[in-house]
Formats: structure tokens, C-alpha cells, sequence
């Protein structure tokens, strides 16, 4: 992985961490006890699945308002936010079938009143893969899907608004990407249009991810210097024999797009 893809990915987990535990909390513990009303409403999550690719536990956020939590630091005054709640939740794959689903009340209740915040979804190539040969990281992409006002855990891309039940269908494609030449660090990225992609729905009863992955269509990437060098760009390869220098620090994803064979 480069440089700049593990600051990203280093950036994103910072900001997830001072969301979710803050600087100093002044709130007593909080009763994460979850307890949904008989017959509420609730929302079913699928995920159609590829053969080449492998589903992670699903994170489903719920918050309060009711028990919320108390922060202070050396920069701001003393502030609340809604508390927060987190269930890992692995989907079931049905019979016969590459869909995976799980259903999730909208309510938590108990005695903080939980409401269902967002739901976090994760897909990685399958370390077995033919992809996955000399390759020392893997890393996925995925989907936030947000029910509330409340930030996700997760920020960093402007939510699609969606009424009622919706699919979500994007194109995907491998890339392996060599941080230096001649170096081992190795990644393989299931690579989409951006590393996840947010959407916002308050009413949908059903929401089904389908993501689809061009194996065909690999892209591979590579730093032409063992160290950083003034001047030097990383090279992207492409399929179709194509091969662009750039500084972006990813391929380019409309050009990929592009090299999608039309179905007969």
C-alpha cells in the first residue's frame, strides 16, 4: 500500500476513534441494553455476494438521545452528543443463493430509547483468490448507510439521499498496487468509485447492495523508483494496454469504466 493510501486509511480511523470514545468523557455508563418493541419497524440489509469476494460482519450503529455523552479537552468547552451503541452483525447466506441478509429494528429501545443510526457494510477480494499471489495487504471497499441526523463513525463522502427501498449497484475492479520498485509491499484493492460510498434512507423497509466485479478488468500500479523521488509519478497499467502516470494516488476510475465490455 502507498503512502498515501495508508495516511487515508490511518486519517479515517483517527477520526472514527475521537467520534466514538472523544478526549476525556464526563459521563456516567451508559445501559446498552437493547430491547425492540414486538412487531416494530424494521429494515432488511442484503448483500449479493460475488464468488471471488468475501462479506465482513456488518457494524450497525444506534444512538440516544436520551443517554447521552459528556466531553471536554483543552480547546473547547464542555460538550454533549447523543450516546452511541454498536452490535457486529455477521449476515446468513441463504440456500442456494450468493445473497446474504439480515433484518434490524429500526427501534433498539431499553432504557435509552436506542434508535438505528447507520449501518456500515464491508467487501475484500478472497485472500484465496488468484489475485491474492505475493500480495502482503487486501484491502475492501463498502457501503454506509445512514438513518439519522447523526454523523456515521465513519465520515468522508456526502450521502445520496433514497426514499422507500432502494438497490445500490456499482462497479468494481482488482487493482494491485507495488508502493517501490522492486519492493514487497503489495496491496490488492477492490477498487470502486470511491473507498465507501453513503447513502441516506429514513423509511426504506428493504436495502440490497449489489455490487458487481469486473475480474476481467485488472489494474495494476507501481512507484517507478525505490524511494520517493522529485518528479516521479506512480504508473498505472491498464488492461487495454494503456499505461498513465499520475499523482492522484489512484487509478482512474472512468477509465475503467470505459474497458467494460457491452453484453450480448
Amino acid at each position: 500500500m502507498n503512502i498515501i493510501n495508508k495516511y487515508c486509511l490511518f486519517l479515517l480511523s483517527v477520526v472514527e476513534m475521537l467520534l466514538l470514545s472523544g478526549c476525556h468523557s464526563l459521563s456516567s455508563k451508559i445501559d446498552t441494553t437493547f430491547l425492540p418493541p414486538e412487531n416494530g419497524r424494521t429494515v432488511k440489509i442484503s448483500v449479493d455476494v460475488p464468488d471471488m469476494a468475501e462479506l465482513l460482519p456488518m457494524k450497525v450503529m444506534y444512538r440516544s438521545n436520551l443517554c447521552q455523552k459528556t466531553y471536554h479537552n483543552n480547546e473547547v468547552p464542555k460538550y454533549t452528543v447523543p450516546g452511541f451503541n454498536s452490535e457486529i452483525i455477521a449476515l446468513e447466506k441463504r440456500v442456494n443463493s450468493s445473497l446474504y441478509s439480515t433484518e434490524i429494528p429500526y427501534r433498539g429501545g431499553g432504557k435509552c430509547d436506542w434508535q438505528l443510526s447507520n449501518v456500515t457494510l464491508r467487501l475484500t477480494l478472497k485472500k484465496n483468490n488468484s489475485f491474492t499471489k505475493d500480495i502482503v495487504d487486501i484491502v475492501g471497499t463498502g457501503v454506509i448507510i445512514i438513518f439519522d441526523n447523526n454523523q456515521p463513525q465513519r465520515s468522508g463522502g456526502r450521502a445520496i439521499n433514497k426514499k422507500g427501498d432502494f438497490d445500490i449497484v456499482s462497479d468494481y475492479f482488482p487493482w494491485i498496487n507495488r508502493s517501490f520498485k522492486n519492493s514487497n509491499d503489495i496491496s490488492l484493492w477492490l477498487y470502486g468509485k470511491a473507498l465507501f460510498l453513503y447513502y441516506q434512507s429514513r423509511d426504506a423497509q428493504q436495502i440490497t447492495w449489489k455490487p458487481i466485479i469486473h475480474s476481467d478488468i485488472v489494474v495494476y500500479s507501481e512507484y517507478p523508483a525505490e524511494e520517493k523521488t522529485e518528479g516521479v509519478s506512480t504508473i498505472y497499467s491498464y488492461p487495454d494496454g494503456t499505461k498513465i502516470a499520475n499523482r492522484n494516488g489512484k487509478p482512474d476510475y472512468n477509465k475503467l469504466l470505459s474497458l467494460i465490455k457491452p453484453s450480448s
